[in-house]
């Protein structure tokens, strides 16, 4: 039997929870919300088999079964944690901050608009005013 992905929807709300910090180091922002179960072991795309983990945890504990458990507490606890020690607003704040993620996709339509704006230089097919547009 196989699971199912999460929605959109899910993964904002389990981000929202964990106040966007991994839910087992606390320490780095989460990478990914990834299943407690596994999809492949029918794991559901629902709110209580999601965890927020960053790129190392998931690597350290994501897909070691005899951690399920402790990985499940582990959120619980910071949920609770997270929903008294930060207000609506800050997570509002959070949730419209730029991710690696975001940030690396910027970078790579940058990389193709200035690879194209430099060969169309090269081809001496650009003019000064096509340049100052840039």
């Amino acid at each position: 039997m196989v699971g199912s992905d999460f929605t959109e929807a899910i993964k904002l709300q389990i981000k929202r929870l964990a106040f966007f910090k991994c839910c087992s180091c606390l320490d780095r922002q989460g990478d990914d919300v990834h299943h407690l179960i596994p999809k492949a072991e029918g794991g559901p795309g629902d709110i209580d088999n999601g965890i927020f983990l960053c790129a190392q945890c998931h690597r350290d504990y994501g897909h070691r079964r005899e951690k399920r458990k402790q990985l499940c507490e582990t959120r619980d606890h910071w949920y609770e944690v997270a929903a008294k020690k930060y207000s609506k607003d800050q997570v509002d704040f959070l949730e419209h901050l730029a991710t690696k993620t975001d940030v690396d996709v910027i970078l790579t339509e940058f990389r193709t608009i200035t690879d194209n704006f430099m060969s169309q230089i090269a081809a001496g097919s650009t003019g000064p005013q096509e340049a100052a547009n840039v």
